[in-house]
């Protein structure tokens, strides 16, 4: 069931920590301090708080921006999120005709002045708090915060402060793209991958794990692709209509009498048989051990052995 824009900004809270009124500073101090609270652990619960954590951010920081943008007229220019609740809302569309009333009595100087002054200060004043989003983004982005990130680089068009990361940005920008395309090849997603990746090991200001973070699924890498070595071939295909194929001749020991049939884990990890008329009787025989650009690492049970074999082509 889809999440109306109320729960959404109630969820986010819960995650972070946060209470309504909430301040853009806010957000970003409480998504520092959950990603540094995990920063050292690799287990799947530290990626999952990490995940979250951007996600909620990037919920909160969207939500204040458009609530910025409604109430350009208010009195504070430190733009607060009040509109989770149909009170808040009303309030602050009273408070907006109040102050155009106001604007009306005060008469064309007065709002001679606030053009002057009031709209360069606030435009400021979001620009700053735009280019800190830009630099915690770069440690933190994944895929909930992809879209923040170049909408805001976009916007600082001309900014210095953000030229650093914008040039870096604009070299990894279409391989996000790609990577984050479910309908890429295989090939292009994985070539995009391990560029990504390449690109997260020589630059150290940026961390793009929380993007690349396959949680152990291996399907990405190696999908129609083939691996030989030792005069032996694996290679996984996945048809259009998700039917899993698997070529392979590495060892393995099972009663070819027996009508096994092969199944593979989702993230394509494990590979076992098992036996149509007898659930119990199942038969392992590979478990991948890693997968890098240029190679796999695959483990047989039938002999205890570990095979490296050499990618074949992209």
């Amino acid at each position: 069931m889809k999440r109306t824009k109320k729960s959404r900004v109630e969820w986010a809270l819960g995650v972070l920590g946060l209470t309504m009124p909430v301040r853009e500073a806010d957000v970003i101090d409480a998504m520092n301090q959950i990603t540094h609270s995990w920063e050292d652990n690799l287990q799947p619960e530290a990626w999952e708080a990490k995940r979250n954590a951007q996600k909620a951010g990037g919920i909160l920081l969207r939500m204040i921006e458009e609530a910025e943008l409604a109430n350009a007229t208010a009195e504070t220019s430190d733009p607060l999120l009040y509109f989770v609740s149909e009170d808040a809302a009303k309030q602050a569309r009273e408070n907006e005709r109040k102050h155009k009333r106001k604007i009306m009595i005060a008469g064309a100087a007065a709002l001679a002045l606030i053009l002057a002054f009031a709209i360069p200060s606030a435009i400021a004043n979001r620009r700053a708090r735009m280019i800190n989003t830009v630099f915690l983004l770069r440690s933190t982005l994944d895929g909930n915060t992809v879209e923040t990130m170049e909408d805001y680089l976009d916007q600082l068009e001309g900014e210095p402060e953000v030229e650093v990361v914008r040039s870096d940005y604009d070299l990894i920008r279409e391989d996000i793209g790609i990577w984050m395309n479910a309908e890429a090849s295989p090939a292009q997603r994985r070539e995009a991958y391990y560029r990504l990746l390449a690109f997260d090991e020589a630059r150290p200001a940026w961390y793009l794990m929380g993007l690349l973070d396959l949680q152990g699924d291996f399907l990405p890498l190696i999908r129609d692709s083939r691996f030989e070595g030792e005069g032996l071939h694996f290679e996984l295909t996945v048809e259009e209509d998700d039917v899993w194929n698997l070529e392979t001749n590495l060892p393995s020991s099972y009663d070819s009498f027996k009508p096994y049939v092969l199944q593979i884990s989702t993230i394509a990890r494990d590979y076992r048989l098992i036996n149509e008329n007898d659930e119990a009787d199942i038969v392992q025989l590979y478990r991948i051990q890693s997968v890098t650009e240029t190679q796999i690492e695959i483990y047989c049970y039938a002999n205890q052995r570990t095979y490296v074999l050499n990618r074949i082509g992209s």
